[in-house]
């Protein structure tokens, strides 16, 4: 490779400027037994998660969309898209020619499911593990730029869901450079990631850094964070009210949409300031109305549809979902053995531009 570093003894001591990398350099790290590991911070992985990274220049692209500040939350009609799927190129090329027709559906924003890169050609994007780099298949960065900046030109606002709650399997090489995991918490997908043991101020860093990259580098609208209930932290502040101040600072002049999905319903992340404004978080993700609507049409009642069973109340269930915005709300959910939320007295009050009623992933496949 045209660039190696000596990774944990370097990134304790500093950062070292090297002569004669620039964009399009491949590098791998280099661990003191000898190992070489992509970067697990890289821009780019050309050649997979297990592959060299790619030096990238993220101020080469060159913005248009300079005078775009978004549009106000209650205009978002909202259209869940996979890059992979999409189209049958399954690229940001191919999608960006495919505006348009969202235009006219009637789409006002387009929340694109997460990008990260993960191992192999096929996947949901919700086992990556080079967090920083958006999934070589679909495109090279400037190329997702490209799509984001098109979008902006039809008055499209582009929100991206990122995953905080748990990392992939194959090409997570994190573990071995800071103490990302912790086993204080469980977690239905795998290790809990550290977000309030033992030096877990790098690790709640990390994902400030990430949300912060994908806001700014790519010029987003906001961003969805996926599962929320599942990460755990007992510290204060909660890294989610930490991250959402950081986010929430760093463009006072734009409008920065922030939606969370949260299986718990919890009026936590939904408060309002007195005059209806948001305090951390614009919405949530409202998955209770489809798995009630899910369990009564096809009959399904396990796995997490355990918890919507039409014979348990079918009528209640869905005219809850209706009234209120919820199903679940004080009850146990059986599959995770945690209480769900209090009430979501937040949410009732709200109007109903402000609560976000998205398609799932089961609904649109």
């Amino acid at each position: 490779m045209a660039a190696c570093m000596r990774c944990r003894d370097a990134a304790m001591a500093g950062t070292r400027s090297i002569a004669d990398v620039g964009a399009g350099t491949r590098y791998r790290f280099v661990g003191p037994d000898g190992s070489r590991f992509p970067d697990p911070a890289s821009r780019y992985q050309p050649d997979d998660v297990l592959g060299a990274s790619e030096v990238i220049d993220p101020g080469s692209f060159r913005w248009t969309d300079a005078d775009w500040s978004g549009r106000p939350w209650e205009e978002a009609i909202i259209y869940e898209l996979h890059i992979g799927t999409f189209t049958h190129e399954g690229t940001f090329q191919a999608a960006l020619q495919r505006l348009d027709h969202l235009v006219f559906l009637g789409i006002t924003a387009i929340q694109i499911m997460p990008l990260g890169d993960f191992w192999g050609r096929f996947n949901w994007g919700y086992d990556g593990t080079a967090c920083f780099a958006p999934d070589s298949i679909y495109g090279r960065p400037d190329d997702f730029r490209r799509f984001v900046q098109a979008a902006h030109e039809r008055s499209l606002m582009v929100v991206l869901d990122i995953v905080l709650n748990h990392f992939g399997a194959e090409g997570n090489y994190l573990p071995g450079l800071a103490p990302i995991f912790t086993e204080r918490h469980d977690n239905l997908w795998g290790d809990a990631i550290n977000f309030d043991g033992e030096d877990a101020a790098c690790v709640r860093q990390l994902a400030i850094d990430n949300a912060l990259f994908w806001l700014t580098e790519f010029n987003l609208d906001g961003l969805h964070f996926d599962a929320v209930h599942m990460i755990k932290d007992d510290s204060a502040p909660h890294i989610l009210d930490e991250l959402a101040q950081r986010l929430q600072e760093v463009r006072p002049q734009r409008h920065t949409r922030l939606i969370v999905e949260n299986s718990d319903n919890q009026e936590r992340w939904l408060k309002r300031r007195d005059d209806g404004a948001p305090v951390r978080f614009a919405a949530q993700w409202n998955d209770d109305t489809h798995h009630v609507m899910h369990s009564c049409v096809t009959g399904e009642i396990t796995g997490y549809i355990a918890d919507f069973n039409p014979a348990e109340g079918r009528a209640d269930k869905l005219g809850r979902c209706w009234r209120k915005g919820f199903s679940i709300r004080a009850n146990t959910r059986s599959m995770k053995a945690c209480a769900a939320a209090s009430p979501a007295r937040a949410c009732r009050r709200l109007p109903s531009s402000a609560s976000c009623s998205l398609t799932t992933r089961s609904e649109t496949a």
